[in-house]
């Protein structure tokens, strides 16, 4: 897959305050800042074009940590304005926004993305949408809506960059078609259960499939961090009992999580070491920490392989 390049500019010079995002060759631009700095978000002349905004705070149970609320308007800065000032939306601390350069985005058009960006969110079971609703997709020109899949494509890439990893595997996966090395596949397997993964992008995607113990032990119950992601996927119905079968959950979607331990966690039910639990599929007993570790000593590098 070819390099790209990301802009990003601190207006004020604050690496935590009004920042601008652009990538190359690219007609949309992103506007980032805490809620404590909104009011110069709202002074600047692209938050008076169309586009669509995504307001972000902080939830504990979420497996990102995060909850959002997404929305589009002719003129975004109103729209921000009005939450801003609204009891019912004390939730979010960073408003991000997106528009285009060239100014033409539409009102169907932001509709559009709107639509795609809460249906994504929403499907990738990774952040509490605090949407009512789901917004209407509207009907567009054929060629309308090639323009946008590019649109919505570039925006997916700005947004782990700022800081929010939040649209699941789906980006991971297209960026995975593209890319000529073949993704690591690993597996974990006992009397109980048996689970595959990809890692894609940094990411350990247990497939579909995937079987997992239903009974938790208190060692993963006292890290609350994943627990509550356990808990998260089991409400969403990644996770489901299996018909027949005691004590056993499946994934009934693939699922990606930040570390090989946190998704061997998952799959046993107690804390794990994942660069051990984890073997290379179609290489016997190597562990994921060995197979790191020869990669390490390919480049004179030393692991330990734990």
């Amino acid at each position: 897959m070819r390099g790209r390049s990301v802009r990003l500019y601190m207006v004020h010079g604050q690496p935590r305050g009004l920042r601008t995002a652009e990538l190359g060759n690219w007609s949309g631009k992103a506007l980032i800042c805490p809620r404590t700095a909104v009011s110069r978000l709202l002074e600047r002349d692209e938050c008076r074009r169309t586009g669509i905004y995504l307001l972000f705070g902080p939830d504990s149970e979420a497996p990102s940590g995060l909850a959002v609320y997404v929305g589009e308007g002719d003129e975004v800065r109103r729209r921000i304005a009005t939450h801003d000032s609204d009891g019912t939306k004390e939730f979010w601390t960073t408003a991000l926004v997106f528009v285009s350069k060239d100014e033409n985005l539409t009102k169907a058009h932001a509709r559009w993305l709107e639509c795609r960006m809460v249906s994504e969110l929403k499907a990738s079971k990774r952040v509490r949408v605090t949407n009512s609703k789901q917004p209407s997709s509207g009907s567009l020109p054929e060629a309308d809506l090639a323009d946008l899949e590019t649109f919505y494509d570039n925006l997916s890439v700005l947004l782990p960059i700022l800081g929010f990893d939040v649209l699941g595997d789906l980006q991971d996966a297209l960026e995975q078609q593209e890319s000529t090395a073949p993704p690591l596949r690993l597996v974990l397997k006992n009397r109980h259960i048996r689970a595959d993964c990809l890692v894609q992008d940094g990411r350990f995607v247990v497939q579909a499939g995937s079987t997992a113990v239903e009974k938790t032990k208190d060692s993963l119950k006292r890290h609350t961090g994943w627990i509550h992601i356990r808990n998260w996927l089991i409400e969403e119905g990644v996770l489901r009992p299996v018909d027949g079968a005691t004590d056993t959950l499946r994934f009934e979607s693939s699922y990606g999580f930040d570390s090989p331990s946190m998704a061997a966690a998952i799959l046993i039910g107690t804390t794990a070491n994942g660069r051990k639990m984890w073997k290379v599929k179609g290489k016997g007993t190597q562990t994921y920490g060995q197979w790191q570790d020869q990669r390490l000593a390919e480049q004179g590098l030393e692991g330990n392989g734990a």
